[in-house]
């Protein structure tokens, strides 16, 4: 009798957990980060675009307004913040480029 109520325990936790943790191909649990369709509408595409870029820059200055401090704080004689400032406005500067459309193929 004991087995049986231990089995009957394990499947119930195994279902709980099942409905815990869906499976991964069920479908995304956040939006994906992708440009909108091309062929919908260029005002909805373009403040997509300015959205994106508008999260990148508050994640930029974010890091940097806590780098700075910590740089000064830990090692003040080297200013080890400006790899990350330099490395980081690279892909920045190619984010704003996209959103101005530099990368769009013409429309024939």
């Amino acid at each position: 009798m004991a087995a049986m109520r231990g089995g009957r325990r394990r499947g119930a936790l195994q279902s709980a957990r099942r409905s815990a943790h869906p499976p991964r191909n069920q479908g995304p649990i956040l939006m994906p980060i992708r440009d909108a369709d091309p062929g919908s509408d260029p005002v909805a595409r373009a403040r997509h675009r300015r959205g994106t870029l508008l999260n990148h820059l508050i994640v930029y200055f974010g890091t940097m307004v806590v780098l700075v401090p910590v740089n000064f704080l830990t090692t003040p004689d080297t200013p080890w913040f400006l790899f990350p400032l330099v490395a980081w406005f690279a892909p920045l500067g190619l984010h704003v480029a996209w959103v101005m459309g530099l990368f769009d193929r013409p429309r024939s």
